[in-house]
């Protein structure tokens, strides 16, 4: 008998960062950007490719902020875990890049989007890369991630 599938793995994961997410935020009015990082999301599940430059870095391309945010959004707006887990599903990725390039995506002197999105940028209609491209990181994405969740 074989086990869960990546698949089933990695909305399993997104689940559990929502359920824990949506407990803090009744309990506190808030959570925390970490419960979009392992133990909760394996990295695995996340990282979909590395920058042509280098791969030192570990780059949300949708900062967790921006995430967390909208997370806690859906829930004031009366959206239930499910919800939030579809976001967490479709938004958390993970990109490898150089040290360079992560400066000047996210010093305050650069480009400064270390915890959010370009400018008119939304869930609904924003590209997910826009950050990265905005940085122009060319990036290559891994040929095992499943492609139908990028």
């Amino acid at each position: 008998m074989s086990g869960p599938s990546y698949t089933d793995r990695f909305r399993l994961a997104c689940h559990r960062a929502a359920y824990v997410m949506h407990s803090m935020w009744e309990e506190r009015g808030h959570s925390d950007t970490r419960l979009l990082l392992p133990p909760l999301i394996a990295d695995g599940f996340v990282t979909i490719g590395k920058s042509r430059d280098g791969a030192q870095v570990k780059e949300h391309i949708i900062p967790r902020k921006v995430i967390v945010d909208r997370c806690h959004q859906i829930f004031s707006d009366g959206g239930k875990v499910d919800d939030a887990e579809k976001l967490i599903l479709d938004s958390v990725r993970i990109l490898r890049i150089s040290r360079k390039e992560a400066q000047h995506l996210n010093r305050s002197d650069s480009l400064n989007l270390r915890q959010s999105m370009p400018e008119g940028w939304d869930f609904e209609t924003g590209d997910k890369f826009a950050r990265i491209k905005l940085a122009e990181i060319e990036f290559e994405l891994d040929q095992e991630w499943p492609a139908a969740l990028i």
